[in-house]
Formats: structure tokens, sequence, C-alpha cells
């Protein structure tokens, strides 16, 4: 059926426009001009910032998972709030954290910077995670978990734009691949890991005290990719 229905490449796709058709097209040509069709799956897979990045994917998502599948728990103790009422709750954090997310990605597009606007949310995510799982006041501890839950859709837009900075063509389509298949056992890992920290520490909110552990790594490792990246840049300029 997808072999029928999908167009032979983006000249042929109904549903773009002329003008998107044109501007896809010259994207390829820019690409291919560029040597990036010469880069091939080993070279993606070999390279370590393609595991860096999918640790950070991995830590991203295995702390959000174990969140958010504890979340209504966490949230009807601190505020003593019907079911209902909590839902609501939550859904207003997933409504501003879907405007974090716009907000972030224009500006980090707009100063061309990517690993600061990656890093920062993760830094207050962990500080998110540590006011929530400490405090026992609603007041501070539900803004807390929404600066997390922000925080956490707010770098979905300049982390996937780290990738294409060092991967070109068929690497960039192995490296995403092999990013995303790391990234997605922390859909495993976190609520598995979150039911530990609940045994450990007496409650789930207590449990949260731990996810600020991968939070600040995968700072550190973004961190630490900027810096190798300057030097790089450095280098190849001197």
């Amino acid at each position: 059926m997808f072999l029928v229905g999908l167009p032979d490449g983006p000249a042929d796709a109904k549903w773009l426009t002329g003008d998107e058709r044109a501007w896809v097209l010259e994207q390829i040509r820019v690409d291919a001009c560029a040597g990036g069709h010469t880069h091939n799956v080993g070279r993606a897979l070999l390279d370590p910032r393609v595991l860096q990045i999918g640790i950070i994917f991995l830590f991203m998502l295995g702390t959000n998972y174990a969140y958010t599948f504890s979340a209504p728990a966490i949230l009807i103790g601190l505020t003593g709030w019907s079911a209902t009422k909590v839902g609501f709750l939550i859904a207003v954090m997933g409504l501003l954290g879907a405007l974090g997310m716009i907000l972030n990605a224009l500006h980090s597009d707009s100063s061309r910077e990517r690993h600061w606007h990656v890093a920062i949310p993760f830094l207050i995510i962990a500080g998110g995670y540590l006011f929530g799982g400490v405090s026992m006041h609603a007041w501070l501890a539900v803004p807390a978990l929404a600066a997390a839950v922000i925080a956490h859709m707010s770098l979905q837009g300049p982390l996937l734009s780290i990738p294409p900075l060092f991967l070109k063509g068929k690497s960039m389509a192995a490296g995403i691949a092999a990013m995303n298949t790391l990234g997605m056992l922390g859909g495993f890992v976190g609520p598995y890991w979150m039911g530990i920290a609940r045994d450990l520490t007496g409650n789930y909110q207590r449990g949260l005290l731990t996810l600020t552990v991968p939070s600040l790594a995968a700072a550190g490792i973004v961190l630490w990719m900027r810096r190798v990246a300057r030097r790089q840049k450095t280098a190849y300029v001197a």
C-alpha cells in the first residue's frame, strides 16, 4: 500500500505547493553539494555524538514518563482535589507547555543557538522535581512541577535541531533512528524506576527526587557537546 501510494520524490508530492516543492528540492541539492549524501550509516553509528544525544533522549523520556504516570497521584496528594480537578490542572500544564515549546523554539531560531536552549530547560526540570519532591505545600510544589512540564516540552525543538548540525544525508537517517531507539527505552525504564523509587522512599512524591539526577546529567551532556563543538570550530578556523 505504501509503495503504491507514496510518491517517488518531493517533485511528485501532490500535497506540496509549487514553492514548497522547489524549496525541498533546493535543500536536497545544497545538501548533496555539501557532501551530505557521502555520509554513510556506519559513520553515524560510530559518531559519539549520536550516543550522547541518544542518552539525552533516554533521560528526557524516562523522567517524563516516570512523572507523567504518577502525576495524578502526586497532585491529588498535594492539593486534596478531586480526580476531575487534577485532570484539568494537568491539562492546563500541557497547554502552557505547548506555548513554551513554541516560544523557546522561536527564540532558539532567532538567536541561532541550540545547546543552552536545551540545557537550561533540563536544569529547570531538575529544580522542578527537587522542589516538587520535598515540599508538602501545594502552592510551592505544584508550580515547580508545572515548570518541569513546561521545560520538558520547551526543549523539544532545539534538541531535535542539534543532530542536523553534524549529520547529513544517509547518516542523518541512521543517526536519528539510533537516537530514538535508545530514547524509547525511557518509556519502559521511567515508569519501572518510579515504582522502585516509590518503594524506596515511601511515596511517589519523594520518588521525584531521584529524577533530578538524570535531568542534571542530560544538561551536563548538552553543555559538554557545546564545548566540544566550539573547540572544533575554533580549531577549524585556526
